[in-house]
């Protein structure tokens, strides 16, 4: 691990040796008073753009989250000179492994895939005292896909990224949806045809996942609370109520969670694994199979909310609209500019110092002027924006549309191949959120309660991640809006 400072001058070295997290964290805390504020905790992999910014929330976290010591060399480097230190020996949880220091993860992806039959959950739908209830069923674990990782050429397979040196837990392929594992249901509304209303006030996450991707894998983009002092070991959800929430598609973040950037995702201690961001690999793989069929021209179903709705990929094709344009659509959310301060729904005695850069969730605002203003010149100056080419946009053969604050959208001209009528529906866009990060209605209770229980029979469920705060606290962290805890 690198503890990085921007003061000039060589590496002050020292040996870490911890028996707990909290003489772990104590150790820690003492190097940090040493150096600059500005310092940042890396680990020893390379991170040539590490910004300067409070992380030692972050690591300290990673610590007390994955209940692993790095008892080993520590270094004090500057930014620039934080690296080179690869293939260290680390002590983990009493088990010596090598540390693949020279995965990046957040930069594996891949050139090429080897297709492979998609694995997909299946749904039952019935109606059940006048509601529309969807249950599913299948394997909730990744297809263990093989691609091409063009950051070194190799062919490497999903599950073979996990355990890894970022994140120790290995996938557990037994895990179901359906009756004997997760038992998930929704009540659909979209097959109710219930529309939002662009009035009602959205529902947070709170650590409940935001719904489930058509290969089985749960998709739950939440991150750990910027904390702005020690954790509690025994409560991975203490967090003191900052409101900041750290963001796992920051490339730093994803690193140090384990989050490969072409899966998209990593896993829970339990073997869970979860997406993260946009699933580039799953959804190649799905689309490669549907070439040459009439599903080729229809919209990509990738999943269903925990509120119930579907979730489409970010791309319609021409042929499934009325204009006959292929359709990009892309979220209205964008970075703040300037430096950090208290927000809506935070803490202001805990800001973490520094600009908006994206390490946070907060550091974005729903801003659709902006985020048009920011497409369109794109297009001017780079001829693209994400996979949207200016030259489709110039010839009438595609358009564009922002999406709501809850990333999702309702056109009563575009029938979904699922539903009978138009029907409101999520996407999974290729800029952030990725996965959205706000819900319409609430949650399902089985979202609620059988993955991350509300209340857990060992260890922490998520009422200790509310009593942090209490729900008196007058900042409202956790977006209650006067609801009762969910």
């Amino acid at each position: 691990m690198c503890l990085c400072h921007q003061a000039a001058g060589g590496f002050e070295r020292f040996t870490l040796q911890a028996t707990s997290p909290h003489e772990a964290i104590t150790e820690l805390d003492h190097r940090y008073q040493t150096v600059k504020k500005n310092s940042i905790f890396v680990d020893d992999r390379t991170f040539p753009n590490a910004p300067a910014s409070n992380s030692l929330v972050m690591m300290r976290s990673e610590v007390m989250d994955r209940r692993k010591l790095f008892v080993g060399t520590f270094y004090v480097a500057a930014l620039s000179g934080c690296q080179g230190f690869l293939g260290r020996k680390a002590e983990v949880a009493g088990d010596s492994v090598d540390s693949d220091s020279s995965v990046v993860f957040s930069s594996v992806d891949f050139s090429d895939i080897r297709y492979q039959p998609p694995t997909l959950f299946t749904t039952e739908l019935t109606e059940e005292s006048g509601t529309w209830v969807r249950r599913f069923a299948g394997q909730a674990a990744p297809q263990n896909l093989e691609f091409l990782n063009r950051a070194d050429g190799t062919w490497v397979k999903v599950h073979d990224f996990y355990p890894n040196s970022a994140d120790p837990f290995k996938i557990n392929p037994n895990l179901t949806l359906g009756p004997g594992g997760f038992n998930l249901a929704i009540e659909d509304r979209a097959q109710a045809g219930i529309v939002p209303d662009s009035n009602l006030i959205p529902w947070a996450l709170n650590m409940i996942p935001f719904g489930v991707a058509i290969d089985g894998v749960i998709l739950d983009p939440s991150g750990p609370w910027f904390d702005g002092g020690p954790a509690d070991p025994n409560n991975p959800f203490d967090r003191q109520c900052s409101g900041w929430e750290y963001d796992p598609l920051f490339p730093i973040i994803g690193d140090l969670l384990g989050v490969v950037g072409a899966v998209g995702g990593h896993t829970q201690p339990s073997g869970l694994f979860h997406y993260h961001s946009y699933p580039k690999l799953m959804i190649a793989n799905l689309k490669k199979s549907l070439e040459g069929t009439a599903q080729q021209n229809q919209p990509l179903l990738l999943g269903f909310s925990a509120d119930g709705y579907p979730i489409y990929d970010c791309m319609i094709p021409a042929a499934a609209t009325q204009k006959k344009k292929k359709i990009y659509f892309f979220s209205a959310y964008v970075l703040r500019e300037g430096a950090r301060q208290a927000l809506p729904n935070t803490n202001p005695r805990l800001v973490p110092p520094g600009n908006y850069d994206g390490t946070y969730v907060q550091d974005f605002e729903y801003n659709p002027q902006k985020k048009m203003a920011l497409i369109q010149s794109e297009l001017r100056t780079r001829g693209s924006y994400r996979s949207m080419r200016a030259a489709e946009i110039a010839s009438g053969a595609a358009e564009f549309r922002l999406l709501d604050r809850c990333n999702g959208f309702f056109d009563a001209e575009l029938i979904l191949p699922e539903f009978p009528q138009p029907v409101y529906a999520y996407v999974l866009t290729e800029d952030w959120p990725q996965i959205p990060r706000l819900l319409n209605f609430k949650p399902s209770e089985s979202f609620r309660n059988n993955i991350i229980p509300l209340d857990a029979r060992r260890g922490p469920g998520r009422t200790a991640f509310y009593d942090a705060c209490g729900t008196e606290d007058p900042h409202e962290v956790h977006k209650l809006k006067g609801r009762e805890r969910y």
